[in-house]
């Protein structure tokens, strides 16, 4: 008999502890759960848009003042065109304003002088979207010079097969009498945005499945509990969230670093490649901080 209410009297105050830790598991599990519903409203929040390049008003002028004698087109800065258009597909536009000595210049236009192309030899040019224009917006009234606008339009929709890359050319503006100006174009295009979040969703969840695994094979070896007990305790412990909380912020980051920082993202296989192991790796490597984790909340 005192042997068994020794025994009792050993075993009696455990209960209020487990209880005690119970009541703690499903509250972190509770807190857990609503960081991870925020952090998906967060990334669904902050996925920027696909928007086409817009520098002011469409291509649209009209040409004033008379003839001119010899000059040049001069601009403040170091000119060059150039129109990222991310995933859009979009019409863009852009523009450049130039000064023109030392009077108006007459018979202005501008076209095409170098093909816009890209490295595996697809061209953009004015059968397949380019559109180009030039006009004085202001006349020449000494001593001031006359200033010229020149624009250029690019409509994807209309360029065959369009393909992500980098395209480069340049055009010429010119007048009577003036030295022509050769002006350089860049032109950007990436891969959709929903391929790239589809390969970083799938990064992150076989990362994931991977980690689950490692961790019910190391913490449920001694115990034993049984495959299918194992997986529900581990689902229910408030671990479980906090893996996919840190998943999330791992696959954004992932997303963030390959695709919104690459202006030609998916021009080749290695960009796939890279959103995928970025993520994948970055789940990976946050295991070490999920442990950091349970070891500070107990």
């Amino acid at each position: 008999m005192a042997a068994g209410k020794a025994f009792s009297n050993n075993t009696q105050p455990a209960a209020p502890a487990i209880r005690s830790r119970a009541r703690r598991n499903r509250f972190l599990a509770l807190a857990a759960w609503l960081v991870v519903v925020g952090l998906v409203a967060f990334v669904a929040w902050t996925l920027p848009a696909a928007a086409a390049p817009q520098r002011g008003e469409p291509c649209k002028h009209q040409e004033t003042g008379a003839a001119a004698k010899e000059g040049q087109f001069s601009s403040d800065s170091d000119p060059q065109f150039r129109l990222d258009f991310g995933a859009s597909r979009e019409r863009g536009t852009d523009f450049l304003p130039y000064n023109a000595y030392p009077g108006t210049p007459h018979n202005l236009k501008v076209q095409s002088w170098w093909p816009i192309k890209s490295s595996t030899g697809r061209r953009i040019d004015e059968d397949t979207g380019l559109t180009l224009s030039a006009a004085v917006t202001k006349a020449a009234i000494a001593p001031n010079p006359a200033a010229v606008r020149v624009c250029i339009a690019i409509d994807p929709g209309r360029i065959p097969n369009l393909q992500p890359g980098r395209y480069q050319g340049k055009i010429v503006l010119s007048a009577d009498n003036y030295r022509d100006e050769r002006i350089p174009v860049v032109v950007t295009f990436r891969a959709s945005e929903k391929r790239a979040i589809t390969l970083a969703f799938v990064g992150v969840a076989i990362g994931l499945i991977v980690r689950c695994l490692a961790e019910l094979r190391s913490g449920r070896r001694s115990a034993n509990p049984g495959a299918r007990r194992a997986l529900r305790a581990y689902v229910l412990d408030w671990g479980f969230p906090l893996a996919i909380i840190l998943g999330i912020i791992t696959g954004y980051l992932g997303y963030v670093e390959i695709y919104e920082a690459n202006s030609t993202w998916g021009v080749n296989g290695q960009d796939t490649l890279k959103l995928f192991g970025t993520c994948f790796g970055f789940q990976m490597g946050s295991i070490g901080g999920s442990d950091i984790v349970k070891r500070l909340l107990g």
